[in-house]
């Protein structure tokens, strides 16, 4: 192949993988759970990301799917969804500063935040909201991701984990290798991008040691 075509096909990679997320609210939930359900067909996996700020929830999806046409390009749909629990939440003074100055509308939850049932609430409590909430599209979405069984990128993700168990799915267990087990029955298959990037951290810092020990060794000393 030559320099032309390769810039040419860099250049068109480049084009194609800019990025565009695609808003979503209660007005316009439905018709996107129709095009997520359609993304997931043959995703490679699924990057989630939750904004968990105490003024309605933010929730983000990245659905990737490998292109068929060229090696490592993906096409990707990115979603940022408002959502609004049914239930009584707080938050701090600081919390809603940050916000403001990063230009948060505190409106936009209640406005046209998705409402949802958290489903790990007891049965009682769920029962008085559901009138409000008759079907729960976040919850949808959720059970669909995992029907998928398409592997599922997270960042630092305990707290995500358990949010989403909780709200989407059914109530938590009281200790943590429960929680695990039980998490893993609704996606198998989890990468956390920050232990991923300790243990990248961690095998350098071995290798880094290990050679460090060789040249002591190669000069006849045992350390």
């Amino acid at each position: 192949m030559s320099n032309n075509s390769e810039l040419k096909l860099r250049e068109t990679s480049i084009e194609r993988t800019s990025t565009y997320i695609k808003e979503v609210d209660k007005n316009n939930s439905n018709n996107i759970y129709t095009e997520i359900l359609f993304a997931l067909n043959n995703a490679s996996y699924v990057a989630i990301d939750l904004e968990m700020s105490g003024i309605g929830e933010s929730v983000g999806i990245s659905i990737w799917r490998k292109s068929n046409q060229i090696a490592q390009l993906f096409e990707v749909y990115n979603y940022s969804l408002t959502c609004c629990p049914t239930t009584n939440f707080t938050i701090s003074p600081e919390s809603a500063s940050f916000l403001i100055k990063n230009g948060f509308d505190l409106n936009s939850p209640f406005k046209k935040g998705i409402p949802f049932i958290p489903c790990g609430l007891p049965r009682e409590e769920q029962s008085g909201n559901k009138e409000m909430v008759p079907q729960c599209v976040l919850q949808e979405i959720f059970r669909a991701i995992s029907a998928s069984n398409t592997p599922i990128i997270l960042h630092n993700g305990l707290m995500d984990a358990l949010f989403i168990c909780f709200n989407f799915f059914c109530q938590l267990p009281d200790n943590l290798p429960d929680f695990c087990v039980l998490f893993t029955t609704f996606f198998p298959i989890i990468y956390d991008t920050k232990e991923i990037a300790w243990v990248e951290e961690l095998n350098s810092n071995i290798k880094e040691t290990i050679t460090w020990l060789e040249q002591f060794s190669f000069f006849g000393l045992n350390i």
